[in-house]
This record gives structure tokens, sequence and C-alpha cells, in this order.
């Protein structure tokens, strides 16, 4: 369907930003539809009206230290840590604005968001398919070369779609990866794809965990 194909292009820019907000990574994942032209081409406007969104934002101190971001355009937030950084960048790829946290200590421990306006009829989780449709654009198919990856958990619960997996590029880190999937519904009536993936190395994932769990468990609508 046309919102499945939009789905397609998020979440394997998604998958693309993942590794360009890893040290060693970037140059890795070439799978999905960034390369298929035929695919690419089914979505238009979503990417470039989610740079509108990154300048209605903002960050705001709470008591627990967590510093909580919030986009104001699809009304989505998360907690973070406050001695973590965050930063704004373009994935140049996909045009894809993206909000970028990162542990200063270890880099490649981060979380992004990128939210994208979606057209009201394509407004329900159920419009993009199942978590397992879902799924199958956010890891490598089988057999894709020099990359593997394996799924821990796919969950359905409420609003959200949740996906814990690995990622494995040759030459690279294998990294831990976890990802919110969302349909935002504003005040003003429009509606969002939301993303939210946080991710670490593996050999540091079980240090990481406690963040990365609690970052994941603020996410709200």
């Amino acid at each position: 369907s046309a919102a499945m194909s939009s789905a397609v292009i998020l979440l394997v820019a998604v998958a693309h930003a993942a590794a360009a907000t890893t040290p060693r990574a970037a140059h890795a994942l070439a799978w999905g539809p960034l390369a298929v032209s035929s695919r690419r081409s089914l979505l238009v406007s979503a990417p470039f009206a989610a740079s509108a969104l990154i300048a209605g934002s903002r960050a705001s101190r709470a008591d627990s230290g967590t510093t909580v971001y919030t986009d104001t355009a699809s009304g989505f937030s998360f907690a973070y840590p406050s001695d973590w950084v965050l930063s704004k960048k373009t994935l140049d790829r996909a045009q894809l604005p993206l909000v970028i946290v990162n542990q200063p200590s270890s880099p490649s421990t981060n979380a992004f968001l990128a939210v994208n306006s979606i057209r009201g009829d394509y407004a329900t989780l159920g419009s993009f398919g199942s978590p397992l449709d879902v799924l199958a654009n956010l890891v490598p198919p089988a057999g894709t070369a020099g990359v593997s990856s394996e799924v821990f958990k796919t969950a359905s619960r409420g609003n959200y779609y949740d996906f814990d997996y690995a990622i494995s590029v040759d030459g690279s880190p294998t990294r831990h990866l976890r990802t919110v999937f969302a349909i935002a519904h504003s005040p003003s009536g429009s509606d969002f794809l939301v993303t939210l993936t946080a991710q670490a190395e593996e050999a540091n994932y079980e240090q990481a965990k406690g963040a990365i769990d609690a970052l994941m468990a603020s996410a709200k609508l």
C-alpha cells in the first residue's frame, strides 16, 4: 500500500541513520529502498516536511537527572540522561532530519528521533502493516552480503510497535538497537509517523542498558 511504502522509506532511512550516528559503521549499510529507485520515488514530501518539525522543539530539565525533549509539532517526547549531548543533523541520502542524543564518553551509545508528517488516511499503526511488516524494513534481509541481524523482541502495545534487535556489519562492531514506531496525532489535527531508536555496541550494551531502558520507556505521545 502507499502507507506501507511511506513506512518502508522512513524505516530504511532510519536504519541508515543508525549507522550514520555510529562511528565506523556509517559506510556499511546498503540494503533497502535508499538504493532502489522504484521504492524511493514512493515518498515525496515526508522527509522534507520533517525539517520544519525540528525547528519546533524544546528540551526541558527534569528533576530525576534527565532532560525531556519534546517535538512540539507532534507532541512526541522522550527523556534522556542530562549528561548526554543533544545535536541535530540531516541524513544526506534521505534528507531526513534527526534529533540525536549521545553519551559523551561513548558516542556510539546514542538515540535519535525522526518525525515525518503523514496523510490522515495513514493515521493508524495498522496502515503500516503488522509489527513483522515494519520489522522487515528495520533489519537487512537474510542473505544480505556482509550484514546479519538478530531479533530479540517484536511487540505491539497500544499506540506503539516495539523492536529489540542487533545488526552486525562486517568490519564493524555489532550494534544492539531498540526502536519505537508510533503514530502521533497533534492538537492541530495533523498526523505524524515517529521513530525513536536507541543503540549501543553489543559489547557495551549491558552497561548502557539501564539508560536505554529508561529512555525508551519514557517515550510519550
